[in-house]
């Protein structure tokens, strides 16, 4: 059985609560079927056994506090200057600042290395990254697979220092890691490409649980629209001010008795705007979406930048609510147009789809039952548990 070391910086991991959160969940669930797996993450591990009881008891969690640091010549310095140092001595780098990742979790690599090989090294987020040099030191054998949520720079102010910065990142990743997972094949095709296919890719998409019920009787909410997503996201943001400013005047004009939910974590900046349109709901985060989903019928995403894989459709497809979304939104899942999916990447046409169904329930019902069976065949985690098994064991 070969043994994965996760690296996972998220303070809070457990209930997940996004999709970054929930994939990390997933493939921790999933990988810990097939192997015996070590997590280290920000989050205290008291808090997250409790969310894989009763699924694997291969998976061990270990947080910065699991270990004291270890003395070197630096540990006598002011904290600034002894991370500063430690950071360019090892890695190299005499202009770059320490990552949050290497100050928190290299001493715990550290402690592992004693008593522990791997097989792989998981790294999430482009900042984990900094441990790239000390992995290969401490776990000389091991393959470093880099997980790629997003194409970072895609999300950035363009020309911007950030933007350039992480574009560098993204454009060298064949120095930090082996292979990489992405969650669409654009996105995979994309970063190969950036890399001068000097390291190879594989698509891990993002997936839901089956056990999301599907709702079977929504005659009642024939004229409920939802939103759910991360309300202090900048993509989802712009897309929501778009729906409202451009969209939303359109199908109220037609259907009086439509009116607009919003749910999602983290309520930002930007969207003051939609507390004054009676139609809409903004209600922020929520201790759970089922009933959101049960409650609501058309599910939109009018995403209009943005990468990787959108939990939001699968989410809502796995629930049995027929989706809107724009071109973008929909990126990376393998849906078909007017048969699990209407898209649609202009004001007027995002209106009259929504119209279509508000008008014609029945399209709506015939797209969810579509859409549910798309879930179960391709993005259910299960079946992704099997690609994510090949990419690793079969290579």
């Amino acid at each position: 059985m070969p043994k994965v070391l996760h690296i996972i910086p998220y303070f809070n991991f457990y209930p997940p609560k996004n999709g970054g959160q929930l994939r990390c969940f997933h493939l921790v669930d999933q990988i810990s079927r097939f192997a015996k797996m070590d997590v280290l993450l920000y989050q205290n591990p008291t808090e997250i056994e409790l969310g894989y009881q009763n699924r694997s008891p291969d998976i061990r969690f270990f947080f910065p506090g699991s270990f004291n640091s270890s003395k070197d010549l630096f540990s006598f310095l002011p904290d600034k200057l002894k991370i500063a140092l430690r950071f360019r001595l090892y890695n190299r780098k005499l202009t770059e600042s320490a990552t949050q990742s290497f100050v928190s979790f290299r001493h715990v690599l550290q402690k592992l290395a004693a008593n522990n090989k791997y097989d792989f090294v998981i790294c999430e987020n482009l900042e984990t990254l900094s441990l790239s040099r000390s992995i290969r030191k401490l776990f000389p054998n091991s393959i470093i697979i880099f997980d790629a949520h997003n194409i970072d720079h895609k999300l950035l102010k363009e020309g911007s220092l950030l933007y350039k910065k992480t574009l560098r990142k993204e454009a060298t990743l064949w120095k930090f890691a082996d292979r990489f997972w992405a969650c669409s094949d654009d996105d995979r095709s994309m970063l190969e490409s950036l890399n001068n296919h000097r390291i190879r890719g594989y698509t891990v998409p993002n997936g839901v649980s089956t056990l999301n019920e599907f709702i079977l009787n929504k005659h009642s909410v024939y004229n409920n629209i939802l939103f759910c997503g991360s309300l202090d996201y900048g993509p989802n943001i712009q897309g929501l001010i778009w729906f409202n400013r451009f969209v939303w005047p359109k199908v109220i004009s037609s259907m009086l008795g439509a009116k607009l939910t919003i749910i999602g974590r983290g309520l930002g900046k930007g969207l003051e705007e939609l507390k004054s349109v009676t139609s809409i709901y903004l209600i922020g985060e929520v201790a759970d979406v089922a009933p959101y989903y049960r409650d609501n019928f058309i599910a939109i995403v009018p995403l209009l930048e943005g990468s990787g894989t959108r939990l939001k459709i699968t989410e809502a497809m796995s629930y049995g609510n027929p989706v809107v979304s724009t071109s973008i939104g929909a990126e990376g899942i393998k849906i078909q147009q007017n048969v699990n999916v209407l898209i649609a990447d202009t004001p007027e046409a995002f209106a009259n789809s929504l119209l279509a169904i508000l008008e014609k329930p029945e399209i709506g019902e015939q797209m969810r039952r579509n859409a549910r069976e798309l879930i179960d065949a391709k993005y259910n985690w299960d079946y992704i548990g099997l690609t994510i098994k090949e990419s690793l064991l079969n290579d």
